[in-house]
Parts: C-alpha cells; structure tokens; sequence
C-alpha cells in the first residue's frame, strides 16, 4: 500500500508540475519587473497550497487528531476512585481465578456484587475516528459508583485512505 501511495503522489505531483509550467510559460507577462514579479508569487502560492494541502491530507490531519487526544488525557484521562471497597478472601480468589474481569450488566452471575459500565463517545466519526471511552464499577445492591477509568483513543488516518482521496480528486 506504501508503494501505491508513492506512485499517486508522484503522479499528482507529475500532473501538477506539469500543468503549472504549461500555464506559467502561457500566461507569462511581458514587460516591467512588477507584472514578472506578480506572476512569480502566484505560482508560488499555488504551488505551496498543493504542497500544503498534500501534508494536510497525508499526516496533518492525524497529527491534529494526535495532539488533541493528548491534550484531553491529560485534562481528564485516567483512573478515579471514588470508594473502595475491601474484598472478603472468597471474593478475592473469585476475581482473581477470573483474571480480575468484572462483568457488565449484562452479564452478572447471581453472585456478583460489582459489575462494570462503559460508555463510548465519539469526538470524530470520520477518518480518523476519535473517541472517549468511560468505563464504571459499579455496587449491584445500591448503584454507588466506586471509580471510573477515562481513556482517549484515535484510529484509523492510514495512507491508505489519504491515496483514495487523493486519486479521487486526481481523476
């Protein structure tokens, strides 16, 4: 997929270059240094837009995404106690012969007492996918939460899509 990535965004660049030196030998002004110099930044500008929006569509983009799920991890990522509760040495082995993992409610044994919530919310359903994710102990007899754990994820923004985009526009 790397290499398929490479020839599009070769061929696009191909295109482009292309397509400017056409158009900057058609429209080339004849005279003075202003008109010269005018025509000089706007081949420029065009040229660092495609550039731009090329970095933009191939790695900006995660990077954006990347820095923001960092940025709400430290604001309000990780683990929250709110009780604890001391375990009996027969729930204590329970839970550990199970490999500490704590049923949800869907799930619960008769003989439960703690089951586990998870709440998922998207901040980005499009490409890349960012999402937070809360997941609760809960206290089956009264429904007191006993802590929670915040975490931030990103998926997706391979260069996969980013050579779909890119061939879509090209053709």
């Amino acid at each position: 997929m790397i290499g398929l990535f490479a020839l599009a965004l070769l061929a696009g660049w191909s295109l482009i270059r292309w397509f400017l030196v056409v158009m900057w030998k058609s429209l080339r002004p004849e005279g003075g240094k202003w008109p010269r110099r005018i025509h000089l930044l706007f081949g420029v500008m065009i040229l660092g837009s495609w550039f731009g929006w090329s970095f933009w569509e191939v790695e900006g983009r995660k990077m954006y995404w990347d820095f923001r799920v960092w940025q709400m991890c430290q604001e309000d990522g990780g683990v929250t106690v709110y009780e604890t509760v001391e375990l009996p040495a027969e729930l204590y082995n329970y839970y550990a012969d199970r490999n500490w993992i704590i049923p949800d409610k869907t799930r619960l044994a008769s003989s439960d007492k703690y089951y586990c919530e998870d709440y998922v919310f998207y901040y980005h359903k499009d490409d890349p996918q960012v999402t937070r994710k809360v997941s609760r102990i809960v206290r089956r007899g009264d429904g007191e939460i006993l802590g929670e754990f915040v975490r931030y994820g990103r998926g997706g923004g391979g260069a996969a899509r980013a050579v779909a985009r890119i061939k879509f526009l090209l053709l």
